[in-house]
Formats: C-alpha cells, structure tokens, sequence
C-alpha cells in the first residue's frame, strides 16, 4: 500500500470533520479541516499505520519541540483511529513551489532575499534544537494566512533527525554510509557521496533553493536516468562542476560569498547564522526593485521588477 493510498475517515477523533484534501505524496495525506469545538479550519496530516516507514509520529516529536517558535505550525493533537495515524496543526497558506509557478517561474532579488532571511531563522530554530530538516524544497515552505501572510513558515519535519547524541550531547560521527534522503534537486553534494546529514547540508539546500528562484532552474536540472544509482552519479558529477561563481553570476558578490561559505562548511561545524543573514542584508541594501517591500506574489505583475 503507498501511503498517499490512505482510507481517510470522515471525522478525526470526534473532533475534526475532513472537508478537502490539499495534498498528497509517499508521506500520506493532507486534509483541509473544520475543528467542530473551536469552529476553525485545521489541517490533518494521514498515513496508514502499515506503512513500511511511519514518518508522524517522528513528525510529531520534533513539532513538540518546537512548540510556539516563531515560523512553525503549532500542533493541535496526535493519535491514531482506524489503523491511521494522525497529526493535526495549524492551516496555513500556499506553498513557496505554487507560488512561485503563480509568479512564472521566477522570484525577483528582493523577494528571494527576504524568503532568504526567514528561512535562515527557521533553519537556526530547528538546528538549536537538535534537528536537520534532510528535505528542504520549495513546497515545504509556506506562508501564513489573514495577518501572518508575511511570514514564512517551515513544515514537513517526517525525515528530520538529530544531529546531536541525545545522551552526550555531541555532534554525530563522520558516515559515508548512508542512503540518500531527501529531494535530489536540492540535495547537497555530500548526501549524493552517503555521508550524513549535518547542519550544512539544510543551508547547501536552501542556496540551491534560493538560486532556483532567482533563476528559474538549476544546472543539474533534467539529469536522465532512470535507474536511481546511475541518476545519483550524473547529479553527483553535474553538481561537482557547477563553482559557485557560475552559480551566482550577475547576483551580489555578497550572496557569492553567501554560497561558498555554505558549501565550504566542515562536517560538524556550527553555521555562523548571525555572518549569513549580514551577507544576504548587505545584498538587500543594494536592491531597488519593488520586491524589497513586498513579496512578487503581493503585486500586480508589472511592478515585479527586473529579473536577473
């Protein structure tokens, strides 16, 4: 059974009625919610208890942990019915993938640097608390809805995993051993060699991310291959060849620098997060377009600014 193949009940523990569904993929189900005892809409994550990975209940203690930070969905209940498990949080609003497909493909500098900051806090957030991501995308960020529509939100937490021994509290030994996880699109180098998933990882990711907006694809884009060992070398090799400058031409020398430093980071490094954001500020001073105040999906389609 594939966990999108989910028999979803009607009403989720007497409390939440499932009114649509809003997404889909090998994680399950999501569905659009009316909670009966507040009168809000909700969202409800599904997977059926035999699938061969069950992700929400790994989801739900890294959302606990996180409880009321800044730029994540706030958890409103966990449990299983029907040989489903379940996890209800917040609705939010459209992903960065729809929106960035209801823009044309392409962000403007302004909006992708302040994508760029928020995502850098939420990054920070989950790395203090012991966590990396593994599958940072466009479609696993959102933004928030009625007053919150500025701010950006992470979600999807099903293959986040510490990065830190929870006993000892130090950084996770060197592995090259292990199965890539996550979006190969975005993935860094390093997972296609098998080596574990640090905190440099997430960032190599959300440069990849944030190039892909602000120039509409990626180098390595389109790599044939049906087989997923050969694919993974073609990515490996594509992504290897790629320098950074090449990446970044015609963008601020100080989101070049913002690349390499991600990618030269050490295995169990701290990121300096605070040395991140100064470069992406110092790329925002220089931005004159509309996108500085407002994200392009807030105006009208002649206001976006020029694109690089």
């Amino acid at each position: 059974m594939d966990a999108s193949e989910v028999d979803a009940p009607t009403e989720i523990a007497g409390r939440y009625r499932l009114r649509e569904l809003i997404g889909a993929g090998s994680f399950g189900q999501v569905y659009k919610a009316l909670d009966i005892c507040e009168h809000v809409d909700v969202a409800v994550k599904l997977e059926p208890c035999d699938f061969r990975v069950n992700q929400l209940e790994n989801e739900e203690e890294v959302y606990d942990t996180l409880k009321y930070t800044e730029g994540f969905p706030v958890m409103h209940g966990f449990g299983t019915m029907d040989e489903v498990n379940y996890l209800v949080m917040d609705l939010l609003g459209p992903s960065l993938e729809t929106l960035f497909h209801f823009c044309g493909k392409r962000f403007t500098l302004g909006t992708v640097l302040r994508i760029a900051l928020q995502a850098v806090d939420r990054l920070e957030s989950l790395h203090a608390r012991g966590y990396v991501h593994r599958d940072l995308k466009p479609a696993n960020f959102l933004v928030g809805v009625g007053d919150q529509t500025s701010l950006l939100y992470l979600i999807d937490l099903g293959l986040a995993v510490p990065y830190i021994d929870i006993v000892t509290r130090a950084h996770i030994k060197y592995n090259d051993e292990h199965e890539a996880t996550g979006t190969p699109l975005f993935s860094s180098i390093n997972i296609h060699h098998g080596i574990a998933h640090s905190r440099r990882d997430d960032l190599i990711s959300l440069a990849y991310i944030l190039l892909f907006f602000v120039r509409g694809s990626l180098p390595w884009q389109g790599i044939p291959g049906s087989a997923k060992a050969k694919r993974n070398d073609l990515l490996t090799r594509a992504k290897a060849k790629v320098k950074p400058s090449r990446l970044c031409k015609g963008l601020p020398t100080a989101f070049c620098a913002f690349v390499e430093y991600v990618m030269t980071l050490k295995f169990d490094e701290r990121p300096n997060y605070l040395y991140i954001r100064n470069l992406l500020r110092q790329c925002r001073s220089g931005v004159s377009d509309a996108g500085e105040n407002a994200y392009d999906w807030e105006q009208r389609p002649e206001d976006r600014g020029v694109r690089v």
